[in-house]
């Protein structure tokens, strides 16, 4: 409880200090200030949809690691509407971030003018609303079905739970895949990859993984988990980890070889912009630290 309430003042503390960051960013640089909050918003909105995610896989599957972690899991999606709040403040950036809401941008570009239908600011908007409806409403759902489970023997709630997570493992990523479109990949509206959102969903379920994995170790000295977490469940959740870095892996260097082999300009220039300057440390960092560095700590460990 004492690391939990330090992590909660820690939080606040850094909520404050950023908060202010943010006001000064939108008054010196209004441009950069929304390119950077969308990051940083779009990265702790994954988190939480990869709670979801990862906690309707449970449901689905069983396993001991999900027992143990199901806390850490309803904490980070119940954080969706507090994304949706977060969400707001893009809304007033939404021409300094996409073309497609510029008109006059809109006016010189063919393609541009072949999307109006779809990307549009007031379907952009309700998109964004139904998104949020729908996941909001099936954590809320998860939530007080798994808080009834622990008040009682009947198994109804657990069998609810299963129950929408049939369908909710279909609705999440399906969601998710217009979600990112709207949000990300519309930035270029010229370029288009059918493998982008499977990195964005993978993505997200790794850094849930890697979410409760940390949580779980930084508790685990702490009732209730001393009594309960085990190595086995460490070895569990490693296992997965390693699965999912390297299943990203894939699907992210697949993407670039099958790009760069094509060399076709309307594909090639998304990539030509990212490996260039200052890019390329992070693309070294990205295969640093996002797969060699966890990939060998979770054999190590097995």
């Amino acid at each position: 409880m004492n690391n939990l309430n330090r992590l909660q003042r820690m939080g606040l503390t850094l909520a404050f200090f950023g908060l202010a960051a943010c006001g000064l960013g939108a008054v010196a640089n209004p441009r950069q200030f929304f390119i950077s909050y969308l990051v940083g918003w779009t990265f702790w909105l994954g988190l939480s949809l990869g709670c979801l995610g990862v906690a309707m896989i449970h449901h689905l599957t069983g396993g001991r690691w999900g027992f143990v972690t199901r806390r850490f899991l309803e904490a980070g999606f119940m954080a969706l509407p507090v994304m949706l709040l977060l969400f707001v403040p893009l809304l007033f950036g939404l021409r300094d971030l996409y073309p497609w809401a510029c008109p006059n941008a809109v006016m010189a570009s063919e393609t541009l003018r072949q999307k109006t239908i779809y990307l549009s600011i007031p379907w952009f908007c309700a998109r964004t609303a139904v998104f949020f409806a729908i996941w909001i409403g099936m954590a809320y759902r998860l939530r007080k079905w798994s808080l009834q489970q622990d008040a009682s023997a009947d198994p109804a709630p657990t069998i609810k739970m299963r129950a929408l997570s049939g369908p909710g493992i279909v609705i999440y990523p399906l969601t998710a895949t217009f979600a990112f479109i709207d949000w990300v990949m519309s930035i270029e509206p010229q370029w288009y990859s059918t493998i982008f959102l499977v990195i964005v969903l993978i993505g997200q379920i790794l850094t849930a993984f890697a979410f409760i994995t940390l949580l779980l170790a930084l508790f685990r000295d702490q009732p209730p988990f001393r009594d309960v977490a085990t190595r086995t469940h460490f070895h569990d959740l490693g296992n997965l980890l390693l699965a999912f870095v390297i299943f990203w892996t894939y699907v992210s260097f697949s993407q670039l070889l099958i790009i760069y082999s094509g060399n076709l300009p309307r594909e090639i220039d998304w990539y030509l912009i990212r490996i260039t300057g200052g890019w390329k440390w992070i693309i070294a960092l990205l295969a640093l630290f996002h797969f060699f560095v966890p990939f060998f700590c979770c054999c190590s460990v097995s």
